[in-house]
């Protein structure tokens, strides 16, 4: 295949799975969308999955998940929380394509590509979440449990985001990234009860 055609090959395939959702979708009307025929498309993808695999591929923040991850300066045990949340809000803030399209993955998949993304990046994440259990001033937890906790709340963030209801959705939009990042960072440090 010609090394041009893929990109014009996966906008119209995003574009239509965007519009129209991913089974409705045929090859075919990838090809008439793309203005690719479509055996030049099928000697390359064998099927709309493989094309969505592509897609996932092309828009990953795999690299950049792993920097935020791996670029921990931090001497104290809140400064590196909100340092990582702001990181990786901005990592998901930049990649609003690959979420809509991990929705996909989710529905038709089970979600197998952020599976593999997942194991992809444990190794990095269990360095942070071990650095902050260490961290002076961490209580005594598991690392699973600080783990798990931590990665719901971020992920929460973003499916709730991208998910929520359009008035919702404006609502949220009311505070800044700034509060976004403060109250996510102190609702996981300090809990929601107020101190004694």
């Amino acid at each position: 295949m010609k090394q041009n055609r893929e990109p014009l090959i996966l906008d119209a395939a995003e574009r239509l799975f965007k519009t129209r959702g991913y089974h409705p979708v045929l090859m075919a009307e990838i090809a008439t969308e793309s203005k690719v025929p479509l055996p030049a498309i099928l000697a390359h993808y064998n099927d709309k999955g493989e094309v969505l695999e592509a897609l996932l591929e092309r828009s990953s923040p795999r690299e950049a998940l792993q920097k935020a991850l791996r670029d921990l300066k931090y001497d104290t045990l809140e400064d590196m929380v909100r340092g990582v949340v702001v990181r990786l809000m901005d990592v998901l803030n930049d990649h609003t394509a690959f979420m809509d399209l991990v929705i996909i993955d989710l529905q038709v998949n089970n979600g197998t590509y952020m599976a593999a993304l997942f194991s992809e990046l444990a190794g990095d994440a269990a360095s942070f979440i071990n650095r902050m259990a260490n961290m002076q001033g961490a209580r005594p937890l598991s690392t699973i449990m600080l783990g798990r906790a931590f990665a719901s709340m971020m992920i929460g963030f973003v499916v709730t985001q991208h998910l929520a209801p359009r008035p919702a959705q404006f609502a949220m939009r009311i505070f800044p990234q700034k509060a976004w990042v403060e109250g996510i960072a102190d609702i996981f440090l300090y809990g929601i009860m107020e101190s004694e």
